[in-house]
């Protein structure tokens, strides 16, 4: 039994490297029941962010109840190192990381970040992601003008770099 525990967390590590929302939830359980591993509510916090902005909609519960379960600080520091998670996938041209960051920056600031969102979104409809036009077209309304020209250059340099990132590797 230990040893099934041990396999199926080293294979839902690897799936999440993928942006599989599926094992992201599966490990933010492990970590959440101290399945395989012992109860840690940080890390299944952590894990129930990715999972959530990944589509996992019961991440949304488990999420709620490991909010519960750990202090402001670490909140705020988990929330956060999911950022530089989803950004660090980005830079390294992991499309499926676009759509949760521009998730992110809506759900987890004080205040929805619609500028971030927009400028990822715009990304992932450049990348033609699955309903991003949509969201993105959704939430420009939020953008101010004269910020607009800047964040679609912006969008532009990440994607012209995501692109030549993925044709460099498709090379290798």
């Amino acid at each position: 039994r230990k040893n099934d525990y041990e396999q199926a967390l080293n294979k839902f590590e690897k799936l999440s490297d993928f942006g599989d929302a599926k094992p992201q939830y599966n490990l933010a359980v492990m970590h959440y029941k101290g399945q395989g591993i012992p109860q840690n509510f940080n890390r299944a916090y952590y894990w129930s962010i990715i999972s959530m902005l990944y589509g996992q909609r019961e991440s949304e519960i488990l999420m709620k109840n490991n909010k519960k379960k750990i202090n402001d600080i670490n909140k705020v520091e988990i929330e956060s190192e999911v950022k530089d998670y989803l950004e660090k996938a980005v830079d390294e041209g992991k499309a499926y990381a676009v759509i949760p960051l521009a998730k992110w920056h809506l759900t987890f600031p004080k205040k929805p970040d619609y500028n971030n969102s927009y400028l990822w979104l715009s990304v992932a409809s450049a990348l033609n992601i699955a309903n991003s036009n949509k969201a993105r077209n959704s939430i420009i309304k939020e953008i101010k003008k004269k910020d607009l020209d800047k964040i679609q250059n912006e969008a532009n340099e990440i994607f012209n770099k995501m692109v030549k990132l993925k044709k460099i590797t498709q090379m290798e």
